[in-house]
């Protein structure tokens, strides 16, 4: 027992020796740290704010988020001020609004929302200093020097759906002091085009703006005519499309939907040529004529089958040559044989052309031959399985090369007999041959005779010359061959693997293609049987009946410039634009297709 009492007396002593050891220890580190220990830079009282921040939130609307931070010793409360003046005097801080007030050992973080549109300061005081009014104000430290500025917020407007533009826009001057412009619309419902005019081009949406509106049109049309020109000058265009909610695509394109060059309007009195004359001279083509009385740039002389006489036949008379304005003829050493007249049109010096057509001023009324006129040697008619060919054979190349053939049981003898026969055709002489179908069972004369030929004074019938000789016998009627172009469907209708049909192929060949392919007659035949004589309702029932079984694209683009012509000499405009403007006219007839277009247009209005 005593020896444990003593073991216990020894363990005692050590620990006490140990506790003691680690007291002084830990004086010794505490004494050592305090003297390590840093502290704040001497300068700004402790109850200055330092290190101020303020910045938008940008996701949240009107809301600024304010940081700062405080010296470790500080004890002060501070309260984050908001004003709308630069808080560089203590006057302007006093005069804050509080944001919010930190307590002292708070987060040093201020968040100001619902703000207006605005610019705004910050500034962070000491409580006990504000109330004291004894503050100290540094830029950048306790208050912000640049404005935090809130923005008003822009709605987001969706964007509008524009309207297509029109293409193709083109103007060109009309009757003179008018202008007539056309375009390609646009597939859309409801809506107008409006039409700008302007002294400028107008290339941007400031110009559409500042332009003078002259015209709305419907959708359903695609031309308009300015009538309102009152001075000379030179104009631009342009046509927008403007839907039901009142949308309008004004950044236009050039030449599709604005004019990028101008056109020319010259409002004075006619100004053309006078005493023009054509002669020919041991082959050379010599015209001549007197200049104008006014300035001119040059001259155009144009060329044609008939006289010059308006519009029309200027659009299809053929240019020959432009000749300097100080010139007053034009020789030609290898004029193109044929039985010509000539007009000559002066371009003025703003490079518009005065059309005005007065004869035998500018334009001129007796033909010039060039080369040996055209005569029939011989005709002969010979019958086959029911067709006849006509064959023949001519001399010369002046005058018209379109001769009119007649099939009559009698032979003729006087122009009377002709027009009592049938035409069958209006033919090419130089074809030298023709193949006449569909013919009565009958005995025939062929006649083939110029187009003029009852206003001709020595006009006469030679048999064997321009009237066969002996008649022609036909026992069978028989249409000319036709090749049927079947459906599309039906061709795909037919599986190549079907069976044999009970009945005969030869009665599915006889019955089908009769009851729906009818052979047609020849377009020229119909033409000049109806519209060449004036039968313009005729005309269209025809050749309208005609298009539904013809399988030849050029017959049937052909067919539609007919009644689209008939449809004009009954000034039923708009029903001739239908057909007029068809692709398979301006395909075959381009020339043919602008030009009526162009007269329909200019009379729609």
């Amino acid at each position: 027992m005593a020896n444990r009492a003593i073991i216990t007396k020894i363990i005692i002593s050590i620990c006490v020796v140990f506790s003691c050891f680690y007291y002084v220890y830990a004086q010794f580190l505490m004494e050592d740290y305090k003297k390590t220990e840093i502290k704040p830079k001497p300068g700004l009282p402790t109850y200055i704010a330092r290190n101020i921040r303020a910045e938008v939130i940008n996701e949240v609307e009107g809301a600024v988020k304010i940081t700062f931070s405080v010296d470790p010793d500080a004890k002060n409360d501070f309260l984050v001020g908001r004003t709308t003046q630069l808080p560089s005097s203590a006057e302007v801080a006093l005069q804050a609004s509080t944001v919010k007030v930190v307590l002292a050992g708070a987060e040093t973080v201020a968040i100001d929302s619902n703000l207006p549109p605005g610019q705004y300061y910050y500034v962070v005081l000491a409580r006990d200093k504000i109330l004291e009014k004894d503050i100290s104000l540094y830029p950048d430290v306790n208050y912000t020097s640049a404005p935090i500025v809130i923005k008003k917020k822009i709605p987001e407007v969706p964007q509008k759906r524009l309207p297509e533009q029109i293409t193709l826009l083109y103007a060109r001057v009309v009757n003179k002091t008018q202008v007539l412009l056309t375009w390609k619309g646009v597939q859309q419902p409801n809506i107008i085009y409006n039409v700008y005019r302007a002294a400028e081009p107008l290339n941007s949406p400031e110009r559409i703006k500042n332009a003078k509106l002259i015209g709305q049109v419907q959708a359903d049309n695609e031309s308009f005519i300015d009538r309102t020109i009152t001075q000379s000058g030179k104009y631009y265009y342009a046509v927008t499309v403007r839907d039901i909610e009142g949308n309008e695509d004004i950044q236009l394109i050039p030449d599709q939907s604005y004019t990028a060059n101008p056109v020319s309007v010259i409002i004075r009195r006619d100004v053309f040529v006078t005493n023009i004359r054509a002669d020919i001279d041991e082959g050379t083509l010599k015209i001549t004529w007197n200049k104008p009385d006014v300035d001119v740039r040059s001259f155009v002389v144009y060329r044609h089958t008939q006289p010059i006489v308006d519009a029309q036949t200027l659009a299809l008379a053929v240019k020959v040559a432009t000749v300097e304005s100080n010139k007053l003829e034009y020789v030609d050493k290898k004029p193109v044989p044929g039985t010509h007249y000539f007009a000559v049109l002066a371009i003025l010096e703003d490079g518009s052309i005065d059309t005005t057509l007065k004869p035998d001023s500018n334009y001129t009324t007796k033909p010039v031959v060039i080369g040996a006129p055209i005569r029939l040697k011989l005709i002969e008619a010979s019958e086959h399985n029911g067709l006849v060919k006509i064959s023949w054979s001519y001399t010369g190349s002046s005058g018209s090369r379109y001769f009119k053939l007649f099939r009559s049981s009698t032979a003729p003898s006087t122009s009377q007999d002709i027009n009592n026969a049938f035409l069958v055709d209006v033919v090419n002489v130089t074809a030298n041959e023709y193949t006449d179908s569909d013919i009565p069972a009958g005995t025939y004369y062929y006649t083939l005779v110029p187009e003029t030929y009852d206003i001709d004074p020595e006009f006469k019938i030679i048999k064997g010359i321009n009237s066969t000789a002996e008649p022609v016998k036909v026992t069978r009627q028989v249409a000319a061959k036709v090749t049927p172009v079947l459906p599309e469907k039906e061709e795909i209708k037919k599986p190549e693997a079907l069976p044999e049909k009970e009945e005969p192929r030869e009665e599915v060949k006889k019955e089908k293609p009769q009851q729906t392919f009818l052979p047609t007659p020849h377009v020229n035949r119909i033409i000049a049987a109806t519209f060449y004589k004036g039968k313009y309702e005729s005309c269209i029932d025809a050749l309208t009946a005609f298009v539904q079984n013809a399988n030849k694209p050029e017959e049937i683009a052909k067919a539609n410039l007919f009644i689209g012509r008939s449809y004009i000499e009954l000034k039923q405009y708009p029903m001739a634009l239908k057909y007029i403007m068809k692709s398979d006219v301006a395909k075959y007839y381009p020339k043919e297709a602008k030009f009526w277009r162009d007269f329909a247009l200019s009379r729609v209005q």
